[in-house]
């Protein structure tokens, strides 16, 4: 590869590498872009328009919308500017004259720093707009910092420029431009520089005045500190899980997506990921451990990883009384306002601590976390298993959770949903690996003969023999139902310990799910010849929730998608996927994320239609672990100090290299040169460590070469002959043991849904077509 890969536990040496990322864009239409300050607020802004979305906001009240600046009598107009540079650590927008405007939230602190700079010394002016008008306006006594506040007791907003500076009163006519103080909602005093070419405006929020100010001078003193610290952050992130292949665009958009999904990691009340911007900046529970692989644990985020799981194990419900005993919260929006209505969050916590475990070999904190897998599954077996051993649940208690007016689900799937078994399975053997680690035998028994029992049934009763699939979910009367939904993948790609259905019939659930459901840019949530079939998240004929889980494409589907193709044989057709969505991160939407939701027709120009939320956490995160998990093949368990490498790689990824984090920060490298040549270095490991490569030959028959990589060293695997599969390891010869596994043939009938709308499609001619459905005589 071109560019040596960093230094791993050398961070200080690491060169600045951020300038990579840069996304430049001039001539074309305004975009939000966003930060957190990871403690419970964020700033959002637009790229070439003022700003029309959320401003500033803290735990969910919205303070300052935007900024009004000039550089003499030059209005600084985001609409005007020239160019825009979104950067991982900050937003630069440029103007004629060379006028800038560098945007840089703080992180764990309320507050961003505006960089203002100029080609010459320029008297600076600068006026605030609020989203709602400000009852109170404090001068300091040196006229240098103005304090604002908008009713007793909240959160009040300081500003100060770090050069020669005033406060003046603004009156009609004064200041960068007229129109703003028409708006109640602006102050009524600007700040203003003496000539200076470069200044720096620091704005804060704050409950105490005193403390406001105190904060105030100190940042003035070292403005930069702001876009230092997050460029540092941002540089330890991706050192940490370092990607660089032959592909450059790819590699960008993985960075970007590490990046924007660890900029949802916020503590507020306790660490979390916050499910979106600008709407779900709230600790969902489904949302969070879905998300927590890409965010958190293929990146070598631990501590982070460990953190959320602890917080979200702190709510769970601890009264065996509790009709609910055992369960963790769908929602926490405060320590008051918590809801706990979702069946699957519970089993993808259990999920991701035994993942967790697997990753970091943390064996204690197995043992911390066994008394909540206890409470999980002893909740589950007492008040929501059936005959079967299947979990029971309600209609909207799925991820597919959308409900008419609150009460009845827009996607019924009760009672037992595909998704909803292989996680309850998960939990099942998730915990009965976590109790046996931990010396618990007679616990680790009886869980692993539910999770035998639940697996047989499994097969009998959800198989949909006639189209080789998987029923999306059997109703409350044991009927299954026939609707088809991407939930079926789940069966391919959520178990942790072995295989829930046959191979055989793994190949018909993503043929299904691939030529149903999915499009060269996303996984529809229902098949578009299905009568409930919306293909428009906002249309007048119906309400945009009846569209929710009915038709519109969701982002973070396209994990499993993509790891099911893999599974399959169907690398390349995956990796069209994968492209096309690297393609909306750098060039759709929020710069450097991806959408919540995209609408399975294109528009009238041919052009995506992105809906929902700009950012959201699964979106990004499964866009992170399918290179990791599924196109690397990486399977680790540092209980045993074990790592198996099983690359599918698409063709067109011929040279990868790429740091792997595990265990106690330990590192290695891996390189992989066309098909046949691996190298491996542990440059950082505490111990010896055990590696399973697992390679096709011609036949696709899999063999497995193993090797022990001890500290320090540099391993290098060719493979020589693949028909005889003949192997050197560090230039001699080394056996290959084949496998009972086999890789499956490419399938040419495997291919993208071809989006298009059925003839007389009553969703779209009858009002509230599914709503007189759900509730007959609406």
């Amino acid at each position: 590869m071109s560019q040596r890969l960093p230094s791993g536990r050398g961070l200080g040496s690491i060169p600045r590498m951020l300038e990579k990322y840069m996304l430049h864009l001039m001539n074309e239409p305004s975009r939000v872009v966003a930060f957190t300050d990871r403690v419970g607020g964020f700033w959002d802004g637009q790229t070439f328009s003022r700003n029309q979305h959320e401003g500033y906001m803290i735990s969910g009240r919205r303070y300052l919308k935007e900024l009004y600046l000039a550089a003499d009598e030059t209005t600084l107009d985001p609409a005007n500017a020239v160019s825009v540079d979104v950067c991982p650590h900050q937003l630069v927008q440029r103007w004629g004259e060379g006028f800038s405007a560098g945007w840089t939230v703080l992180q764990g602190e309320h507050g961003l720093i505006v960089t203002l700079k100029a080609e010459r010394p320029v008297v600076w002016r600068v006026a605030a707009v609020f989203h709602e008008a400000p009852e109170q306006e404090t001068v300091s006594t040196d006229g240098r910092m103005l304090r604002v506040e908008r009713e007793a007791g909240d959160w009040q907003t300081g500003f100060r420029l770090d050069g020669p500076a005033k406060c003046t009163s603004l009156d009609a006519g004064a200041g960068p431009t007229r129109a703003p103080w028409e708006d109640a909602r602006c102050c009524s005093n600007q700040l203003e520089s003496e000539p200076l070419a470069t200044c720096s405006l620091i704005i804060l929020f704050d409950l105490e005045g005193d403390a406001l100010e105190r904060r105030l001078k100190e940042w003035a003193a070292d403005p930069a500190r702001a876009a230092r610290e997050r460029s540092e952050r941002v540089e330890n992130l991706l050192a940490q899980s370092w990607v660089e292949t032959n592909d450059p665009e790819y590699d960008r958009a993985l960075a970007w997506a590490k990046i924007s999904a660890n900029e949802l990691v916020v503590k507020e009340f306790s660490k979390g990921i916050w499910a979106g911007l600008p709407w779900f900046h709230q600790g969902w529970g489904r949302d969070t451990f879905i998300s927590l692989p890409g965010t958190s644990m293929v990146t070598g985020q631990f501590q982070d990883a460990a953190d959320i799981i602890r917080g979200f194990a702190g709510y769970q419900i601890t009264d065996p009384n509790h009709p609910l005993y055992g369960r963790i919260p769908n929602r926490v929006c405060s320590p008051t306002d918590i809801i706990y209505n979702t069946t699957d969050g519970t089993p993808w916590l259990i999920r991701e601590i035994a993942e967790y475990v697997l990753w970091t070999g943390d064996r204690a904190f197995a043992e911390e976390m066994l008394p909540v897998v206890r409470r999980a599954i002893e909740g589950v077996l007492k008040h929501f298993t059936d005959e079967f051993g299947f979990m029971t649940h309600e209609d909207a208690d799925t991820w597919m959770d959308a409900k008419l007016d609150g009460r009845e689900a827009w996607s019924p799937r009760g009672n037992r949903a595909v998704d909803i078994q292989v996680l309850w399975h998960t939990q099942l053997e998730a915990g009965a690996w976590m109790a046996r680690l931990n010396g618990h035998e007679a616990e680790a028994e009886a869980w692993q003969r539910q999770a035998d029992r639940l697996k047989e049934n499994f097969r009998r009763l959800f198989t949909d023999a006639e189209h080789e699939a998987l029923f999306d979910h059997l109703n409350e009367d044991g009927s299954p139902d026939h609707q088809v939904r991407p939930n079926q993948l789940f069966a391919l790609t959520i178990p942790l310990f072995g295989e829930l259905i046959e191979p055989s019939l793994q190949s018909g659930v993503v043929h299904q799910v691939v030529t149903e459901l999915t499009y060269p840019y996303g996984v529809a949530s229902l098949a578009q010849q299905d009568a409930h079939f919306h293909p428009y998240h906002h249309n007048q004929i119906y309400h945009f929730d009846a569209a929710y889980h009915n038709g519109l494409c969701w982002q973070w589907n396209a994990g499993p998608a993509v790891g099911g193709m893999v599974k399959v044989g169907q690398s390349d057709l995956a990796f069209e996927l994968t492209k096309n969505l690297a393609g909306q991160i750098l060039g759709e939407g929020m710069p450097g994320s991806m959408s919540e939701l995209v609408e399975p027709l294109k528009d009238d120009e041919g052009h995506l239609v992105l809906t929902g939320t700009y950012s959201q956490a699964w979106s990004v995160a499964e866009f992170v672990r399918n290179f990791y998990q599924d196109y690397l093949g990486i399977r680790v368990d540092m209980t045993e100090r074990r790592l198996v490498f099983e690359p599918r790689l698409p063709k067109a990824l011929q040279q990868i290299s790429c740091v792997l984090t595990l265990g106690n920060k330990e590192q290695i490298k891996v390189s992989r040169e066309g098909s046949d040549r691996i190298g491996v270095e542990a440059s950082h490991l505490d111990a010896p460590l055990t590696l399973l490569v697992r390679l096709p030959d011609e036949q696709r028959a899999i063999h497995e070469i193993s090797m022990v990589l001890e500290p320090g060293a540099a391993r290098m695997l060719e493979v020589q002959d693949r028909v005889a599969m003949r192997v050197t390891l560090d230039g001699r010869d080394c056996r290959a043991v084949r496998t009972d596994a086999c890789l499956s043939a490419p399938d040419p009938s495997f291919h993208f849904q071809t989006p298009r709308l059925e003839p007389d499609l009553q969703t779209l001619k009858v009002p509230d077509f599914l709503q007189r459905i759900i509730r007959p005589g609406s």
